[in-house]
């Protein structure tokens, strides 16, 4: 039995780890937790089971174990892919694995060949490992976009997810070699650990080219809007020139019918003279050009495809969000909404309200749909014949949702489907 002061130490040094596997998994992902309760109550677990693993059980087998299950788990209380949570799991075991051998190794506390059964490990070793492995978190922190979420190619991530399993294989393969000296066991832990870096910078580097290229389209989506509203205000004062121009022949035409006493006649003439002047109506006028630009451009889309319109929007000129934000939120929204009215049995009908409080923009958005929703893990997923590039849209909008620390809520019965987002901008 370890003395009482040696134990405690090691309840230090078992915290510290714990500390690196939250700070492993914080990398990966924005916003908060699904359940900062949970969170708790699952670490503390984990403090206990890796306690239990380093001073008792002393295997470092079981302890490698033990933390794929911790890290794994935790990936659960935000919104990823499994292909995420696959690689951010054994990525973050490798290199805790290598950090942990490199300070085992060099101090030679390790009998290499026997690593997987051998019982260690040193107060010492477990201290160094852990800031070694705090200094990879500090290195990946470098990394600016490896919380970004996009929709990868399956080649994309097997390769991504073979170079740390590989890694940890070929960890075991030096291990089990004993005539290797410590020095060279050592240098090829290092250049492994380069190598798992590396799958970091890949991923890295794979998240700003997608989001680079949802950029690009996001902003010739934005000049789609801007132009479209454009036109629209151009064709809006041609029509009313033009009716101003004709307006003594209107009613002049007007004034015969009603002589003649063809009431349904006149009432027709003036539903085509108001059908001219609102050919293309102007349904909101926020002052604040991205949502005005977005908002008119898709309820006109809508309207023109006999989907019944009632939106109201309650904010100031500016605020604090960015085009790029407003357009993914806004877009996926309306388009969503629209695709669903447009296959409705029902009335096709879309309502929506913005208004801003306090700091808070608060969206909401309702649409008539056919009942139709999918599910699967807890989550909606589309309907639509083309899943790689329609998949994206609330996913996205989830993810845009997360970077105002705002919340994302759905509801849906048999024939509406609603959404209610709160963003908070300060």
């Amino acid at each position: 039995m370890l003395e009482t002061k040696v134990c405690l130490l090691y309840l230090v040094s078992c915290a510290l780890h714990i500390y690196t596997i939250y700070l492993y998994i914080r990398l990966f992902f924005e916003g908060k937790a699904k359940s900062q309760k949970y969170c708790v109550f699952f670490y503390i677990i984990a403090y206990i089971s890796n306690y239990i693993a380093c001073t008792f059980i002393r295997i470092p087998l079981a302890t490698l174990l033990i933390n794929f299950i911790i890290i794994f788990r935790m990936t659960y209380q935000y919104h990823a892919k499994l292909q995420k949570r696959l690689l951010i799991v054994i990525n973050t075991l490798a290199i805790l694995l290598i950090s942990e051998l490199i300070v085992t190794v060099l101090l030679g506390y390790l009998s290499t060949h026997n690593y997987i059964v051998q019982q260690y490990i040193s107060l010492p070793i477990a201290v160094l490992a852990r800031i070694v492995s705090l200094i990879g978190v500090l290195l990946l922190k470098r990394f600016k976009h490896i919380r970004n979420e996009f929709r990868f190619s399956a080649k994309y991530w097997l390769a991504l997810c073979i170079i740390p399993v590989s890694s940890i294989y070929l960890i075991f393969i030096l291990l089990l070699t004993s005539d290797l000296g410590n020095m060279k066991i050592v240098f090829g832990l290092i250049f492994i650990m380069v190598i798992d870096l590396f799958a970091f910078y890949l991923y890295d580097v794979l998240n700003h080219y997608y989001k680079e290229k949802m950029e690009k389209v996001l902003l010739g989506e934005r000049n789609v809007y801007y132009a479209e509203r454009i036109l629209s205000m151009k064709d809006s004062v041609q029509s009313v020139r033009k009716l101003q121009h004709d307006w003594k022949n209107h009613l002049i035409e007007l004034g015969i019918l009603i002589q003649q006493n063809e009431k349904e006649k006149a009432l027709d003439y003036l539903e085509k003279v108001n059908g001219a002047i609102y050919a293309v109506k102007s349904f909101v006028n926020t002052g604040n050009m991205d949502v005005d630009g977005i908002l008119n451009y898709k309820l006109q889309e809508a309207y023109n495809q006999g989907i019944h319109i009632d939106f109201q929007t309650n904010i100031p000129e500016e605020i604090n969000i960015s085009p790029f934000d407003c357009a993914i939120i806004l877009g996926n929204l309306l388009d969503n909404a629209i695709e669903a009215a447009k296959a409705s049995v029902i009335k096709k009908f879309i309502k929506g309200r913005l208004s801003f409080n306090k700091g808070s923009l608060f969206i909401l958005l309702e649409n008539s749909y056919a009942g139709n929703i999918q599910c699967k893990n807890d989550e909606i997923i589309t309907t639509k014949s083309n899943k790689e590039n329609h998949g994206l849209g609330l996913k996205n909008v989830k993810t845009a949702v997360e970077k105002y620390s705002g919340t994302l809520d759905l509801f849906y019965n048999a024939s509406v489907f609603r959404v209610e987002i709160i963003l908070y901008l300060g």
